[in-house]
């Protein structure tokens, strides 16, 4: 949330990239790390990008960043969705062999719902529904940014009673 609010696309996503750390009173706190392929999603005077160019990591590349398509938010939280997917089931939505797979299956491939998986039954709906439509192929179908996913998580993990009342800030 914090890069997307300083228009920074991060475009690698991944369970590498994310550390838990301490900080002051709150003991889990999330980093994202390695912004080393990150660019502004106002600009593409990056240098480091051009239309036709794949940035990221295979198994958690939004379907437009497979294509080479530019990125922007919705794409991060595209990969954030396949990261939550893979925390609720412990697989990712999609596999493959090879990393050309694994980019056709994100760009061509309905992704199973979670709840179907064996250990996605006790997922609760809103909190399934949520992961899910950031796994949508079309952007505009994914929650805007970092803070609208964050806030839609805590309002689906409210609805579940997953969390009684919104943490504090």
């Amino acid at each position: 949330a914090h890069a997307h609010q300083q228009n920074i696309v991060h475009r690698d996503v991944k369970p590498e990239n994310v550390l838990l750390v301490a900080e002051g009173d709150d003991p889990d706190v999330v980093k994202i790390l390695d912004f080393g392929i990150a660019r502004s999603f106002e600009s593409d005077s990056t240098g480091l990008t051009q239309t036709g160019v794949i940035f990221g990591t295979a198994r958690y590349m939004s379907p437009e960043g497979a294509q080479g398509e530019p990125t922007d938010a919705r794409s991060d939280v595209y990969s954030l969705g396949v990261l939550a997917y893979q925390l609720l089931v412990g697989e990712t939505p999609f596999e493959g062999n090879t990393p050309v797979a694994l980019l056709m299956q994100h760009v061509q491939a309905k992704p199973i719902d979670l709840r179907t998986r064996p250990r996605g039954r006790d997922v609760p709906a809103p909190i399934a529904e949520l992961v899910m439509r950031c796994l949508s192929k079309k952007k505009g179908a994914r929650p805007a940014d970092g803070n609208a996913f964050a806030d839609a998580l805590v309002a689906a993990a409210q609805a579940s009673r997953a969390l009684a009342s919104a943490p504090d800030d």
